[in-house]
């Protein structure tokens, strides 16, 4: 019987393979780092690592009337916190400026219903868990591209505060491409947080001030459909010259609520003028409204 042996592949056709796999691998690396520089990418920033959470700032392209919707990604180690706008007894709240930015307006930051926090003792307002903060964006001219130079400033706590300062670079072109998955859903899930407008069947129906001058009166309407033992929850966040200790729940008839805030600073002469901030939460539900005094 004749043995048969493969003859060897000629050396052309080892040096073709070798170049094919060469040239695949090149365009895999061109394709990445071409994905890299497309306006997509560019709709989010870099991660600010701090000893208790990370912090980047995310956005989708702006929409025909110029407005561009983000948000301040804070994702919190377990065991960490962060601030409301109004921190309670302790804490910082978030600050964001946008001086030397280009093509923006305006910057408005707001903040999804937040929960009570105790820390050694010290009350709390804010949140325990990674949080995004919506932040509304508006062009100065719409239709151009736009450049967010955002300075922040917060605090993250655990058995200490840490201050938190990042400088955040984002440009935002004015035609591009829909952004990226990722960014699309941390801005979307930041938006669809933040508490309902108010309605009729729940609503903040006054604000008032003691005879005494030492509480807030609030009283809310709520929806109802609450789990028993619920308890409804009011945050209030006073306007500048006000400061308010935490809000206790006085009484509860029906579906009327009445709260006392405690007032730990206010202005010699308060005016009907001021206005505050009101997050009532009821169950899985929040409103947030702006009241004057009564």
């Amino acid at each position: 019987m004749k043995s048969t042996t493969r003859a060897p592949r000629p050396a052309s056709c080892r040096r073709n393979r070798i170049s094919f796999l060469l040239l695949a691998v090149l365009l895999v690396a061109t394709a990445f780092l071409a994905s890299l520089s497309t306006p997509a990418a560019a709709a989010a920033t870099h991660w600010l690592q701090s000893r208790g959470a990370k912090v980047r700032i995310v956005a989708t392209p702006p929409d025909a009337d110029g407005v561009i919707r983000a948000a301040v990604d804070i994702d919190l180690k377990p065991g960490w916190t962060t601030y409301w706008r109004n921190p309670g007894e302790s804490g910082i709240p978030p600050q964001l400026t946008t001086t030397g930015s280009r093509n923006i307006k305006s910057a408005r930051l707001d903040f999804p219903p937040p929960v009570a926090l105790d820390e050694g003792g010290m009350s709390a307002i804010g949140y325990d868990a990674p949080v995004a903060l919506p932040l509304r964006i508006r062009q100065a001219e719409p239709g151009k591209d736009s450049l967010l130079s955002a300075k922040l400033f917060l605090g993250v706590c655990k058995d200490i505060c840490i201050p938190v300062r990042a400088d955040f670079s984002l440009n935002i072109p004015a035609h591009s491409k829909p952004a990226s998955s990722i960014a699309s859903v941390v801005v979307a899930k930041a938006f669809t947080s933040l508490p309902e407008p108010e309605s009729d069947t729940f609503a903040v129906r006054q604000v008032s001030l003691s005879k005494d001058g030492r509480d807030l009166i609030v009283t809310a309407r709520l929806p109802g459909g609450a789990p028993p033992g619920d308890r409804p929850q009011l945050f209030v966040a006073g306007p500048d010259g006000w400061s308010v200790a935490p809000a206790r729940l006085k009484q509860q008839q029906g579906r009327m609520a009445t709260f006392f805030v405690p007032v730990t600073g206010k202005p010699d002469a308060p005016s009907g003028a001021a206005k505050f901030i009101l997050v009532v939460r009821d169950g899985l539900r929040s409103i947030e409204a702006t009241k004057a005094l009564q």
